[in-house]
């Protein structure tokens, strides 16, 4: 897999090593933030003081109404070195419009949120009161709240693929985001070969398990023949062998001189009963000819019964 863009991208050490600044007033910005911006003024926050654009095709921003000008700040400076470094942003209008990175031929999301602060709720002395003489009062109380907290992440959406690599730069003792942008494009790559690395692998897989069924399916049909000629030959085996009994059972009924011989014969000669019995044996035997018989035909009018020993018309 060829990694040119990350390899030439991290060997320009004016263009990653080189800290990405973010002003301290947004001026002039691109036309994406500046519309961002604008419709996270207009929206509404949630029930955790959250707002996030309602416009069509903008950014992936969940903030507090009180940092929407720190983020677009942000923001601004990550689009304008995105676009320096040759990274498309997209938007997936199947995802509610989240935008993606376009990092080295592969997608890649991209967000900026604000995390939230948990507040308890802290009852007045009477509701305390109560509280302290019914514990299940507390199920009548409001629950504790969520504040914007003022701390910021920028998120990279990284599947299982990438679960090695950092994902997440977010403010802390040490770091602000704003010291971060560089770090997060160098995990774009990073994250981009990670995924490249990872379809290749996959596509090689499904090739591989495609070959493997195609082989599967070729062995399925030759056991299904070869066992349609092993069924064949036993058929004609046991038909052989029974020709064989019934031509012995000939030879011992012309051998017999004793009185059952004119039952077995139903009135018949005996030569004429033996030729007869000999051409049903010769019907059964799959190594001679067979030779013609009324009984060829009665599949064109009728269904056989076995098991009721006549031929019942079919409806």
């Amino acid at each position: 897999m060829s990694l040119t863009g990350y390899v030439s991208l991290r060997n320009d050490r004016t263009q990653l090593d080189h800290q990405i600044v973010v002003s301290k007033e947004l001026l002039d910005p691109h036309p994406l933030v500046a519309k961002t911006a604008k419709s996270l003024g207009g929206a509404r926050a949630n029930e955790n003081g959250i707002v996030r654009p309602r416009a069509k095709r903008c950014l992936d921003v969940r903030v507090g109404k009180a940092s929407i000008e720190r983020a677009a700040r942000i923001l601004d400076a990550l689009i304008k070195a995105l676009e320096a470094r040759g990274i498309e942003l997209i938007h997936d209008e199947n995802e509610e419009g989240r935008n993606q990175l376009v990092v080295a031929g592969e997608t890649l999301g991209a967000s900026l949120e604000e995390q939230t602060r948990r507040e308890r709720y802290q009852p007045t002395a009477a509701k305390q009161k109560k509280l302290d003489e019914d514990p299940f009062y507390r199920y009548s109380l409001p629950s504790d709240r969520y504040f914007p907290s003022g701390d910021l992440s920028l998120k990279l959406d990284i599947g299982w693929w990438g679960r090695r690599l950092r994902s997440s730069w977010s403010d802390g003792k040490r770091q602000r985001v704003e010291s971060c942008l560089n770090k997060f494009i160098i995990a774009a790559y990073k994250a981009a070969a990670a995924k490249k690395a990872d379809r290749i692998e996959r596509e090689r897989r499904e090739r591989e398990w495609e070959e493997q069924g195609r082989r599967r399916e070729v062995l399925k049909r030759q056991i299904e023949r070869e066992q349609k000629r092993l069924d064949a030959l036993n058929d004609q085996a046991n038909a052989w062998q029974e020709a064989q009994q019934l031509r012995a059972y000939i030879q011992a009924v012309r051998s017999a001189e004793y009185y059952p011989q004119a039952a077995i014969l139903g009135g018949r000669d005996l030569d004429e009963w033996c030729a007869w019995a000999q051409e049903q044996a010769n019907r059964l035997d799959p190594t001679v000819s067979s030779p013609p018989s009324v009984l060829d035909y009665k599949d064109h009018f009728f269904y056989y019964c076995p098991d009721r020993h006549f031929p019942v018309q079919p409806v």
